[in-house]
């Protein structure tokens, strides 16, 4: 049965593995109501109108605007494109929800690390910590820690939260736009070197936060880690999408200008292209 509350859903006009808004699309299509939490009116605000959401135009740090775009929602979906401010974003949704108080879900877009991230590999001594992390660096980033914290919160906020701990998405623009630029040149560049990544569909994730937007009791509590179906590195990658064939390949390192530290030192695969017709 069709849930007659709105269901709220943030970061609606986001654009990273579109999992918002093909969560918008997928719960009108099942008949659910939907509440769409855009940061602008611009075009994108128009197309959710267009396909049958009521849109909510607001700031996710101001505690009025998250407050009134809840009201009448008793399920939420939380999602927020990168912000320094991401923490301070969720506890305000977190003190909303609980002010409210009668929320049913609140389903959390987290990050697949968070399923290693504990307190005691967090605490432990910096040695340990390096050799854990790869032997580049001692700390998680900002952006993990921030999500780590995200929820420490909602955990403490005694709300009924579902964890959703998505690996790397493969829309992400480090595997698609940024990597097809050179192909002029006959290559095909990806990050990461050899390591070896499970990335997974936006349209996956999306699916299985639908499922628990609209029947959460068995979900309650619980963290789901998603990945894709094969760890591959990127010469793996080039294989699968049909781009490569050409088992040869050579290798360049990443440079930074003198002074700075460059984000990956390890090789990045110059794989040779050619393109079927």
């Amino acid at each position: 049965m069709p849930e007659r509350n709105p269901i709220l859903i943030t970061g609606a006009a986001g654009e990273i593995g579109g999992v918002s808004r093909t969560m918008v699309e997928m719960l009108l299509e099942q008949g659910h109501p939907v509440r769409a939490f855009v940061r602008r009116d611009d075009e994108r605000a128009h197309s959710l109108r267009q396909a049958g959401a009521e849109v909510f135009v607001g700031d996710l740090l101001n505690i009025a605007d998250v407050t009134a775009a809840l009201k009448g929602c008793r399920r939420i979906y939380f999602s927020m494109s990168l912000s320094l401010y991401y923490t301070d974003a969720v506890s305000l949704m977190a003190a909303a929800a609980r002010a409210q108080g009668d929320i049913e879900v609140f389903v959390n877009i987290s990050e697949y690390e968070q399923s290693f991230m504990t307190f005691e590999k967090m605490t432990a001594p910096e040695e340990e910590r390096r050799s854990w992390l790869g032997g580049l660096v001692a700390q998680w980033s900002p952006q993990q820690r921030a999500h780590w914290v995200a929820e420490q919160v909602l955990e403490w906020s005694g709300l009924p939260t579902v964890n959703v701990r998505a690996a790397m998405f493969v829309e992400n623009p480090l595997m698609t736009w940024l990597a097809l630029e050179p192909l002029s040149n006959g290559e095909l560049r990806l990050p990461f070197g050899d390591q070896r990544l499970a990335p997974i569909a936006g349209y996956d994730v999306a699916e299985l936060c639908v499922k628990i937007l609209v029947d959460p009791a068995p979900h309650i509590s619980k963290s789901y880690e998603l990945t894709g179906p094969e760890l591959k590195d990127m010469h793996g990658f080039a294989r699968t999408s049909g781009l490569c064939c050409d088992a040869r390949s050579s290798t360049s390192p990443l440079r930074s200008k003198p002074g700075t530290r460059p984000s990956w030192t390890g090789p990045w695969p110059r794989i040779r292209m050619w393109r079927s017709t």
